[in-house]
Order: C-alpha cells, then sequence, then structure tokens
C-alpha cells in the first residue's frame, strides 16, 4: 500500500494518550491512527447499513398497519350491520310476543 506523508496537529494530551496505547500494544503512532480510521470508517459503513435494513423494516411494519387498519374498518363496518341486524331481530321477536298475546299463533302473523 502506497503511504504518503502528512502532518497535522494533535492536542497534547491525545498525543499522550497515543503514546500510551502503543506502550501497551507494541504498535506506533501510525498503525494505531490507521486503526482508528479504519475503525470509524468501517462503523460508519455498518451504521449506514443497518439504518437502511431499519428503514426498510419501518416501511414494511407501515404497510402491516395499514393493512390493519383497513381491516378494523372493515371489522366495525361488520359490527354495526351486526348490531343494526340483532335490533331488527329484537323487534320481530317483540312483535312476535304481541300477536302471540293476543291470541294468534305466530305462525299466522307471517301469512
Amino acid at each position: 500500500m502506497e503511504k504518503k506523508l502528512v502532518n497535522f496537529r494533535l492536542p497534547v494530551d491525545l498525543i499522550n494518550k497515543l503514546d500510551e496505547l502503543a506502550k501497551e500494544t507494541g504498535k506506533n503512532r501510525t498503525q494505531l491512527i490507521e486503526e482508528a480510521i479504519e475503525c470509524l470508517y468501517s462503523s460508519k459503513t455498518e451504521s449506514k447499513a443497518e439504518i437502511e435494513l431499519l428503514e426498510r423494516q419501518n416501511q414494511q411494519l407501515q404497510q402491516a398497519l395499514q393493512g390493519f387498519q383497513i381491516a378494523l374498518q372493515g371489522k366495525d363496518e361488520l359490527l354495526k350491520e351486526r348490531e343494526e341486524r340483532i335490533k331488527e331481530l329484537k323487534e320481530t321477536i317483540e312483535i312476535l310476543k304481541e300477536k302471540q298475546k293476543d291470541g294468534k299463533s305466530f305462525w299466522k302473523f307471517w301469512k
């Protein structure tokens, strides 16, 4: 790999930390800075991939949620129809009870 000399300034405390790490690991400053940059770059790339994955999952969840909302709307309509049907049946039962009180058989009511 081709290398190029680069000069830059760092705070003294960072240089001290860099030298301490170099002593502990047996690596020189350049190696440590290369590793740090590679680590930052790869974590940025991994973070970008994770964000893209989360965005795709979010889209899928949004679609599923829309499907559930549509299903719930249909359920509400069915419940409303059911309640109306129950009301009609109760009214029919009341009519049949009234006819039965009058002494007429309910089957005559239907004629």
